[in-house]
């Protein structure tokens, strides 16, 4: 099955001016990268259709690449990960298959802890912190995120950072808070029990989410929201594009994740996600907004 590649070119990239700009956002370097692609001819040889075989220094890929529309949609790819790149070009080579380009390119990653810090102290009700992030970086699990998503928000999993937020369920929460109130906030036997029967009382009587179907986990959803707002300001002060996507199928992107080992259904579900990087032409989209006296009311 082929996949549908949106790609852009980007022109005049300085990498000592995308450094610096990192360098301000507080990011850390994590890795350096030497990227290895021959490219060859099908047999017979077409121009609108080839073969790659690309390492990253981590994993090795071929991929049957062909253009089929001069349209943003119009490259499809099939690709399969190969577990050795020079075996698999010297089998490429005995079958008739010989390159006919090789390129070099180094990569740098960044770790965006400034981002990830706002919302961690981002604040949450009561103060429980219902909620975790997924740093999606693997590009495995993008693809299959990508595939779960609604093809508008395809070209979004290519940023830099995709952050999946999760939050948690009712039975997830009662040990989430337990956790809370005795290892991070230090509470004795006694105060957790008072905090724990305070909240309950909140829960069932005042705010009414301890009783109704999935009430605890949306009220939770709602606190993993106030981060999300948190690292989309701290993202605007520094200049980094986001883009908050729900455009996707729960279900799917649920099975994605426990496939990966990264959440249990029973304690987590996927709320929304995050898109972050800079954009590549530097452009603004115009914005719609109402007015601010027909959104505030003054009394």
């Amino acid at each position: 099955m082929s996949n549908i590649e949106y790609e852009a070119k980007i022109y005049d990239v300085d990498p000592a001016d995308i450094a610096g700009k990192l360098a301000k956002l507080d990011a850390k370097e994590v890795g350096s990268y030497n990227f290895r692609r021959y490219v060859f001819d099908t047999i017979p040889a077409k121009p609108d259709r080839w073969v790659r075989l690309r390492s990253d220094g981590k994993q090795a890929t071929l991929t049957v690449k062909e253009i089929t529309a001069d349209t943003i949609d119009g490259t499809h790819e099939w690709e399969v990960e190969v577990s050795d790149m020079e075996t698999t070009l010297e089998i490429l080579a005995k079958i008739g298959i010989k390159p006919r380009g090789y390129q070099e390119n180094k990569r740098q990653e960044y770790d965006l802890e400034l981002l990830l810090q706002a919302a961690r102290l981002a604040p949450s009700s009561y103060g429980m912190e219902q909620w975790n992030i997924i740093v999606a970086q693997d590009a495995k699990l993008r693809t299959q995120l990508k595939k779960s998503s609604s093809i508008v928000n395809g070209s979004r999993f290519d940023a830099s950072y995709i952050l999946v937020f999760t939050a948690k369920t009712a039975s997830g929460f009662d040990r989430h808070m337990t956790h809370m109130l005795r290892d991070v906030k230090g509470m004795n036997t006694v105060t957790a029990a008072a905090m724990k029967t305070g909240w309950k009382h909140w829960a069932k009587t005042d705010f009414k989410v301890y009783d109704t179907p999935d009430g605890l986990h949306q009220w939770a959803a709602r606190q993993a929201y106030i981060a999300l707002g948190f690292v989309m300001l701290a993202a605007a002060e520094r200049g980094i594009d986001s883009c908050a996507i729900e455009g996707f199928l729960i279900d799917k992107v649920v099975a994605v994740l426990e496939s990966f080992k990264l959440i249990n259904r029973d304690n987590d579900l996927p709320v929304v996600m995050l898109a972050l990087g800079y954009r590549a032409d530097g452009s603004t989209h115009p914005r719609s907004r109402r007015d601010m006296d027909e959104i505030v009311t003054w009394y």
